[in-house]
């Protein structure tokens, strides 16, 4: 090898070494946030564990306490709450329609300038 391609070569390695020296820091920071993540995604892992094994444990005494007559599942709650709401929607509905109706009577009965508006 001729000298001036010699020192090239040396001035490369040399630069590539500088700039690997630039960049350990920065894999080093890189390194230490992904143990980081990785100890927070067991501990997340280990607490989703327990909670899963918490909500089997409730299922199986909410169907425990259903099958016994004892109370209700949440399901049941939810359809048992629908259930009201409609029967709210219905008298809600009927009290506008008597409403509507005691308006037309007021109004028959009152003169022409003394008119309820209707809702």
């Amino acid at each position: 090898m001729p000298p001036d391609e010699l020192d090239l070569s040396f001035q490369q390695i040399s630069m590539l070494y500088d700039e690997l020296q630039q960049i350990m820091p920065i894999q080093n920071s890189i390194d230490q946030t992904l143990d980081y993540a990785e100890s927070q995604q067991k501990e997340l892992l280990t607490a989703l564990e327990d909670y899963e094994q918490q909500l089997s444990n409730s299922q199986v005494q909410d169907f425990s306490v259903t099958s016994t007559g004892r109370g209700c599942t949440a399901a049941q709650e939810r359809k048992e709450a629908y259930k009201m709401a409609e029967e709210v929607h219905v008298q809600l509905n009927d009290m506008a329609s008597s409403l509507g109706t005691m308006i037309a009577e007021l109004n028959s009965l009152a003169g022409p300038g003394n008119r309820i508006d209707e809702p």
